[in-house]
């Protein structure tokens, strides 16, 4: 079980409080987005824009480091519990990972070429090399991951069709992130028939939870409320 945005459905996503309460519920990860800011630092965030979550307006990805550490998070589950909650850095959540013993599931929304050394640099610092994950909606991050690691697994977001096992498996170490609608239990052999991991989303149902475990996918990915 790999919790979406940490335990988005009890607390604030993809927040630090989110994240350890998904290890407490038992996670075996935790799926978070990050941004590349305009000075290079790299945080913690799944919208374009700051609106919906924070007490700002404008987009991340134009803002410094400093500028989004002074907002502060309005939204979200349970937000009443919480006072000045601020967006968690990269290195924060790693960290976090490291403490709660949590797989790093982290998806590329908006990354420059030239930081993916520096991401799998940093994934390296805090030992989380052997099992942490990137997932994205473009295969070709997998070409640049692995011009620096051959441990880091990489996960495609997208439909698990041959075309798309094509474009990764001469990579390897990679799977196919699926949507909970899309798959079934022929995509999930043909995936592994092909060394490729599976991984569904966005999974809320205990039944469904059941039903995916007996095709055999080897991930689900829930916001953890049931």
């Amino acid at each position: 079980m790999i919790g979406h945005r940490g335990a988005s459905a009890l607390e604030p996503e993809n927040t630090i409080p989110s994240f350890k309460r998904a290890a407490s519920v038992g996670a075996w990860g935790d799926e978070a987005d990050i941004y590349v800011l305009k000075d290079g630092n790299i945080v913690v965030f799944h919208d374009a824009d700051v609106e919906r979550m924070t007490n700002g307006v404008g987009e991340i990805k134009s803002m410094n480091l400093v500028e989004v550490k002074a907002l502060n998070i309005d939204s979200g589950n349970n937000i009443c519990n919480y006072n000045n909650l601020k967006i968690p850095t990269l290195d924060e959540y790693l960290s976090c990972c490291v403490e709660n013993k949590l797989t790093p599931v982290i998806e590329f929304k908006v990354v420059n070429v030239e930081k993916v050394k520096e991401i799998v640099d940093k994934i390296k610092k805090y030992g989380l090399e052997d099992n942490a994950i990137i997932i994205s909606t473009s295969h070709e991050w997998i070409k640049y991951i692995r011009e620096y690691s051959d441990k880091i697994h990489f996960q495609y977001l997208s439909d698990i069709t041959r075309e798309n096992i094509n474009l990764l498996k001469k990579y390897g170490n990679y799977g196919i992130d699926i949507k909970v609608d899309k798959v079934t239990k022929d995509k999930v052999d043909l995936a592994h028939l092909n060394g490729a991991k599976v991984n569904v989303w966005t999974v809320n149902n205990k039944d469904d939870i059941k039903k995916l475990t007996d095709m055999g996918v080897d991930m689900i990915t829930s916001d953890l409320g049931f």
